[in-house]
């Protein structure tokens, strides 16, 4: 049921976490609504609405779901950080993506606007299976989301876009991020904490991580920002993007 709030048209953004959209939605009101039996946050603007679903496909999914059915949308989008495929990206890179390829389903999902092309994969990925990876399907980027969202819009006849930062280029060792991704998509941050602060060898890898993360947020947050205020933040200058 749509909110008597959500009369107007409008983007709707998936993101995974909080921390990637924060310079975006600050100050942005917030709504907090159940779905299907779970509590969601959205943050509100104008001419857009943000959810910050969880981490991977399952949690994508219900999040982007959420927004089509608790908003009136223009169009879907799934923006994050993700992983560089292609050694020439740099750290906070930001990328809008022509292509998003399920590599779970080996399913193809095009978008409404873009230039490269992201794996969507089930897993934080190493050295070794990126480089694997972009060799097999020429592609540029790594995420855990989009292809999720896609789906969604898809299914709802929405055009979609996909959007994401570069956090970690082709050659940086990933620590192992899985454990402390929990089932419903939340990060255990403290945790990885604990983990973390046992591990005085790897603190430069980390500290390192988090600086790139943030840079690509910022940067990210930059970009979306622009996309809603400016003039492409419609149907028909999408369409006029894909067409050009």
């Amino acid at each position: 049921m749509q909110s008597s709030a959500t009369g107007r048209r409008r983007i709707g953004i998936v993101a995974a976490l909080e921390r990637e959209v924060t310079l975006l939605v600050s100050g942005w009101p917030i709504r907090v609504a159940e779905h299907r039996g779970r509590e969601f946050k959205f943050f509100e603007s104008e001419r857009a609405v943000v959810i910050c679903a969880g981490i991977g496909r399952l949690a994508a999914s219900r999040g982007a779901q959420a927004l089509v059915d608790e908003y009136k949308l223009m169009w879907l989008i799934s923006c994050g950080l993700c992983g560089g495929l292609n050694d020439t990206l740099a750290v906070g890179e930001v990328l809008e993506i022509a292509r998003v390829i399920d590599v779970t389903a080996a399913k193809s999902h095009p978008t409404a606007a873009g230039t490269v092309t992201l794996l969507t994969v089930d897993r934080v990925l190493g050295v070794k299976e990126k480089l694997r990876l972009a060799e097999k399907y020429s592609a540029q980027a790594v995420d855990m989301e989009a292809a999720a969202v896609a789906e969604v819009a898809a299914a709802s006849r929405l055009p979609f876009m996909a959007v994401k930062a570069i956090s970690d280029q082709l050659d940086f060792p990933m620590p192992p991020m899985d454990r402390f991704i929990n089932a419903d998509g939340t990060f255990a941050a403290a945790r990885f904490a604990m983990y973390a602060a046992v591990r005085p060898v790897q603190w430069h890898m980390l500290l390192r991580l988090a600086l790139n993360s943030a840079t690509a947020a910022e940067n990210l947050c930059q970009h979306l920002r622009q996309l809603i205020e400016g003039q492409e933040s419609t149907p028909a200058a999408i369409e006029s993007k894909r067409t050009v």
